[in-house]
């Protein structure tokens, strides 16, 4: 079963995410251990470097020819402490993402749908020693299957889910299939590539936002509705934040209905302004009543 963070707004419009399963997290913590691997061998090539640049022995800093037990406990803190610096930092300046969650399109966002802070990203990564526990984030995966929203024990310890980033796959779709798709079709049949292309590239602005309109949902064109008349009065960061959010709902219900057929309208709407898109498509709706 589908599990989703469902928000109502305090303008009294529900937003909603699918949130990451176990398997894509186990997808984006595997890439995160291939980096933090890479990690570990570029500070260790760096610190024999440094130790026999110094001293003449490896990892020997002091000027003994073994390492004291301070050097051995800096290196056991470097062992411990470089993977929480490591999602901690992501995490704190990528919004909620490393670079595994890039790359499988995960983000991690607190209750509210916002964000998360460094103090989050700092407390659900000080308690993943204890999901780790016993061995294989075993404890966290027991958690996750207890959880109605799939959280280990430092998402709720720190007040976060893991989402489907919904944006980052529909930006990494637009910029890889319809040109693909374009190239393979004129390499086949050129002349009707070319017949193919100029509608595209004529295509109005108001024309697409017909087009995409048409897909939406009665349910969304009201929260789109609600939105529009309410934005005059919201924070200009509230604003920015709420119609991002619905453009991004717009799109995941072009995508599912036209199943890839009018890419260049999901192109249209992922690339320019979220409150622009939205009063497109109000006056869309409005010309068809």
């Amino acid at each position: 079963m589908e599990r989703t963070l469902s928000i109502v707004t305090p303008e009294q419009t529900t937003l909603e995410w699918k949130i990451a399963g176990i398997g894509s997290r186990a997808i984006a913590t595997l890439i995160d251990a291939c980096f933090l691997l890479l990690c570990y061998i570029l500070l260790l090539v760096g610190l024999f470097a440094a130790s026999r640049a110094g001293t003449g022995h490896a990892l020997v800093l002091s000027g003994m020819t073994t390492p004291v037990n301070y050097e051995i406990a800096l290196y056991i803190l470097l062992l411990v402490f470089l993977p929480l610096f490591y999602y901690v930092l992501f995490e704190g300046l990528w919004g909620g993402q490393t670079p595994g969650k890039r790359l499988t399109k995960l983000r991690v966002v607190s209750y509210s749908g916002q964000s998360i802070s460094f103090f989050s990203a700092l407390v659900r990564n000080i308690v993943r020693i204890v999901d780790f526990l016993p061995t294989g984030y075993l404890i966290g995966m027991v958690c996750m299957l207890l959880t109605k929203r799939e959280q280990r024990l430092g998402d709720l310890a720190a007040g976060t889910v893991v989402i489907i980033d919904r944006r980052a796959a529909f930006l990494s779709h637009r910029s890889a299939s319809p040109q693909r798709s374009r190239r393979r079709d004129k390499s086949r049949h050129p002349a009707a590539a070319e017949t193919a292309e100029a509608p595209v590239a004529s295509t109005s602005v108001a024309h697409q936002a017909r087009q995409l309109a048409s897909c939406c949902s009665d349910r969304t064109r009201e929260l789109v509705t609600a939105f529009l008349a309410r934005e005059s009065r919201l924070q200009d960061s509230r604003r920015i934040f709420l119609a991002q959010r619905l453009v991004q709902q717009v799109i995941q219900e072009g995508q599912e209905r036209m199943r890839g057929r009018h890419e260049t309208l999901t192109d249209w709407a992922s690339t320019q302004p979220a409150l622009d898109v939205l009063k497109e498509l109000d006056m869309a709706w409005k010309q068809t009543q």
